[in-house]
């Protein structure tokens, strides 16, 4: 469990996304703690009167789309920064 581990040695950077009201709240909060600690990029983004699993509820609470295009946001940038260049390596250009 990431959240146990010791060694984040090779940890990419990291953001949560959390409910107010998720159970875990404290637990995910105390892993970015510890990730920003050991000089990796992590924080928190947590989402008012939400539960664990809260994007489950899209598309029956619409609001949940903005934390969707936040997450998918993050994921391109993520991949146009970190693997995009690294995938190529090796391939043809076309």
């Amino acid at each position: 469990s990431p959240p146990l581990a010791k060694d984040f040695i090779g940890y990419p950077s990291t953001v949560l996304h959390v409910g107010e009201y998720d159970m875990f709240i404290d637990e995910g909060k105390d892993f970015i703690e510890k990730l920003a600690q050991n000089q990796i990029e992590a924080r928190v983004v947590t989402y008012p009167g939400m539960v664990h699993n809260f994007i489950q509820y899209y598309p029956h609470i619409p609001e949940l789309k903005y934390s969707i295009d936040i997450q998918m946001r993050e994921i391109a940038d993520f991949y146009h920064t970190n693997i995009k260049s690294q995938a190529l390596v090796g391939f043809p250009q076309s």
